[in-house]
């Protein structure tokens, strides 16, 4: 299942005629942030395909017109998946959001790049030195994979312009 959340390929778009289902964004949208708490909805889904344990961080004055924070959690038998979104609406009247996902790996990297990311592309190693590889799917997301106590730390990145929800 942790698998499912890192390698899913990432074509996040909302519909017009959905319904906001985490709790996260629907708290935020019943505070206020109701033109993008589908960006929240829609990276969630993608990355955790069910809800998750969350907490939201709005400007309380005026949150439709500020940006909202989200940090989530999801236990997986490896341990637990780390994501945090950003969304706003943007200035052109579309939603931006962007998230940073933290998965911990039994499998050392390099076995990881051999299976479950042999279609990931080489984008960098100019990271310090960390390996970053490429969503094949999605030009605008990344995995930087890092070896971490004999397995593998897993960060992904990942940016999106999405439609504003009607």
């Amino acid at each position: 299942m942790a698998l499912a959340s890192l390698c899913l390929a990432c074509n996040v778009s909302a519909a017009d005629d959905e319904e906001v289902k985490t709790q996260s964004a629907l708290q935020l949208k019943e505070k206020g942030f109701k033109a993008c708490a589908h960006a929240v909805d829609d990276i969630a889904n993608f990355v955790f395909k069910s809800d998750f344990a969350y907490l939201n961080l709005w400007n309380q004055s005026n949150v439709g017109k500020h940006s909202v924070l989200v940090t989530g959690a999801k236990s997986y038998a490896v341990g637990k998946g780390i994501l945090t979104i950003t969304a706003t609406e943007s200035q052109v009247g579309t939603c931006d959001a962007s998230f940073t996902l933290v998965m911990p790996f039994a499998e050392d990297c390099a076995q990881l790049r051999q299976t479950t990311l042999k279609e990931w592309k080489f984008y960098s190693d100019k990271l310090d030195g960390v390996s970053v590889y490429e969503d094949p799917s999605t030009a605008t997301v990344n995995l930087a994979l890092e070896p971490f106590q004999g397995g593998c730390l897993a960060v992904k990145t990942g940016l999106f312009f999405l439609p504003k929800e009607k």
